[in-house]
């Protein structure tokens, strides 16, 4: 009966604390006001135009709360607010009291105490009764079992043994065989060609000191000083770039003593002056006849059927 008044008396004195102090918990709660819609309103670390902006307000802004301290500096006065967790000092100017109620700050009231609870003797657990043991029961003995004599193995017959076939004897002769050479002759197949359509060649050459040369798929026609010749096309080598355009080319021919080699370049945007036809061509060669060095030109022409010679026509000469 005692702790059920003194709880009672405990409640009721907290009440009374809190129902006295919660006339000085309301936070005045304003709007911000006179701020133009694009724009905003400051909050500044301390009184004052001078001090830094911490914050921004928007113009519509509601529900700021003002802690409660002004400060005048001037004809401004400045008033201590928190807004989202932020505080710093506004201008008056720009507060008007807010159409909603402030809300009270309700002072967290004391826990009541707990009940003091009655403690429970344990009660006395009952004597365990005494197990009977049971002796265990004997084993049966086990019955003794009748050893069986083995049984002798058989005897095992004889194999009889089969003589192995005797070889006959092969008289094998060898007969010597001479061996040939693997490797024989290739003979030379000089080209004959006959033409019966157009044809494209490479034709290079300069007009001082003259020469030319016309490139066929399988030889070359050379002319130089009068002299005319073919030469069949012994070796191929060529460069291409990642455009396939073939960068460098290297011709090798033969007819006889006379040996003839090439070497074409493409000249790239510098061209090279085709002194046979006046005219400027993407390709720039230097060739070596017999020990003898030439340089000139290159391009492509293309011959008619009537104008391709044979090769046996041009060695005949």
């Amino acid at each position: 009966m005692f702790l059920k008044q003194t709880i009672q008396l405990a409640r009721m004195s907290t009440l009374t604390v809190a129902l006295l102090s919660s006339s000085s918990l309301f936070a005045l709660s304003f709007d911000v006001t006179n701020v133009k819609a694009n724009d905003h309103l400051n909050m500044r670390i301390s009184a004052g135009v001078g001090s830094g902006v911490v914050a921004t307000i928007p113009a519509d802004a509601q529900g700021v709360q003002s802690l409660g301290k002004d400060s005048k500096i001037g004809t401004t006065t400045w008033t201590l607010i928190s807004w989202h967790g932020t505080t710093g000092w506004v201008s008056k100017h720009y507060l008007s009291p807010s159409a909603k109620k402030p809300v009270a700050k309700v002072a967290p009231t004391s826990q009541p105490q707990a009940r003091p609870v009655a403690r429970v003797a344990p009660t006395p657990q009952s004597q365990a009764r005494p197990v009977t043991r049971v002796a265990p029961t004997p084993r049966p003995q086990a019955r003794p079992v009748a050893r069986v004599a083995s049984a002798p193995l058989s005897q095992t017959r004889p194999v009889a043994r089969v003589a192995a076939p005797v070889k006959a004897e092969i008289r094998t002769q060898t007969i010597k065989v001479a061996k040939k050479p693997m490797t024989e002759k290739v003979k030379k197949i000089e080209p004959k060609v006959k033409v019966s359509k157009d044809v494209w060649v490479l034709r290079c050459g300069n007009k001082a000191p003259f020469w030319k040369v016309d490139i066929h798929p399988k030889w070359m026609k050379l002319q130089q000083a009068g002299v005319q010749t073919g030469l069949i096309i012994t070796k191929k080598k060529q460069d291409r770039n990642r455009w396939n355009t073939a960068i460098k080319t290297v011709v090798h021919g033969q007819k006889g003593r006379n040996k003839l080699k090439l070497t074409i370049n493409f000249a790239y945007s510098k061209r090279c002056y085709d002194t046979l036809t006046g005219s400027r061509v993407p390709y720039k060669v230097t060739t070596e006849f017999n020990g003898e060095t030439m340089s000139g030109c290159c391009r492509a022409v293309k011959l008619t059927a009537g104008e391709v010679p044979t090769f046996e026509s041009i060695v005949s000469r």
